[in-house]
């Protein structure tokens, strides 16, 4: 078995430890960088301090706003969509924010507001330029929202290699974001057929019908798992498939 992260990941450490105890090959391959994109603007402090609520929508949506976390103070509610960005939060900005749960999505976050009754209020959603635009369509139709858009993805080149997969093995393709997934697949392309590939995501959206050519197996592991969850699943469908 052959597993490659693709994306960034909180617990990759704690992954990796456990799956070199268990015998398990894994290499990170980042497929994505992410680059800051603003400077302070007039627009942007006005927008931060009249909101009612912040909503990050990634981690890197809170690392990159530092110009603007001195702007964000215990008058705001808070939003995010999982404990990791919530912990970051908490560290950089001293704020605690809401997050769902038991599953870390844009649609399992926007239950959680519309649980809070938040109507007419004033939002910013912070994100990476390009990201989903899921969460801000929701909130405006009863809500004024402004977007603040801090950092960019940039595909990082020759990432991967064909020397990476393994001809005679099991190829774990884990990533957490479609850029990364889309980047993957652009980058193998004139090799990825000869190989066993399943692809570890965290939500079928990330899979498009031009891209189902490319594709033998899904797993669907949602990004709230943990280190052994993680593992348990990965090795469940090992055993099926030999």
């Amino acid at each position: 078995m052959n597993l490659i992260v693709i994306s960034k990941m909180s617990i990759y450490d704690e992954l990796a430890y456990k799956c070199r105890q268990q015998k398990m090959q894994i290499e990170m391959r980042e497929a994505i960088e992410a680059v800051r994109t603003i400077n302070r603007s007039y627009d942007i402090i006005k927008s931060i301090k009249e909101s009612d609520a912040i909503i990050f929508q990634s981690k890197n949506a809170v690392l990159y706003s530092s110009d603007y976390h001195e702007l964000m103070d215990n008058c705001k509610n808070y939003y995010c969509i999982g404990k990791y960005t919530a912990k970051i939060i908490n560290d950089m900005i001293n704020q605690d924010a809401l997050y769902p749960k038991n599953e870390y999505s844009s649609e399992a976050l926007i239950e959680e507001i519309t649980k809070s009754n938040e109507k007419d209020k004033k939002f910013v959603v912070i994100k990476g330029v390009g990201g989903r635009e899921y969460i801000e369509a929701n909130l405006a139709q009863s809500n004024n929202v402004n977007i603040v858009e801090v950092y960019e993805r940039k595909r990082i080149n020759n990432f991967i290699s064909e020397s990476d997969l393994k001809k005679n093995d099991n190829n774990y393709i884990l990533a957490s974001s479609k850029e990364a997934y889309d980047h993957f697949v652009n980058s193998c392309k004139p090799f990825i057929d000869k190989y066993n590939i399943t692809y570890i995501i965290p939500s079928n959206r990330l899979i498009t019908p031009i891209e189902e050519n490319h594709i033998k197996k899904v797993i669907v592991i949602d990004n709230a798992a943990n280190a052994d969850q993680y593992i348990k699943r990965i090795k469940n469908h090992e055993r099926n498939a030999n």
